[in-house]
């Protein structure tokens, strides 16, 4: 991961941006009901990754988004999850 987080901003146009799908369930200081360990292990890792490439690169034009959708209905989320799933997707460059 190291190396790909080296190669990104080589990757990017002077103006361009990064956009990283997280979770909060990658939060350790919110993490009061213990499970998922893998997936939350892997979206704090991933945090981790995105936070250091940050600090790295500080004074870069180029836009870092780390974004966290929030509790879906999914068949990960579950039937119990807060917001619901349109079902739409995009490919990269397309819109709705």
């Amino acid at each position: 991961m190291t190396a790909i987080c080296a190669k990104l901003p080589f990757s990017l146009t002077p103006k361009g941006a990064i956009a990283i799908m997280s979770s909060g369930q990658g939060s350790v200081s919110n993490n009061e009901t213990g499970g998922h360990e893998v997936y939350r292990a892997s979206k704090a890792a991933l945090n981790t990754l995105m936070r250091c490439f940050a600090a790295r690169h500080l004074g870069d034009p180029r836009t870092l988004l780390l974004l966290a959708p929030g509790w879906v209905r999914t068949g990960m989320g579950g039937p119990k999850a807060r917001l619901e799933h349109s079902g739409q997707h995009s490919e990269p460059g397309q819109s709705h």
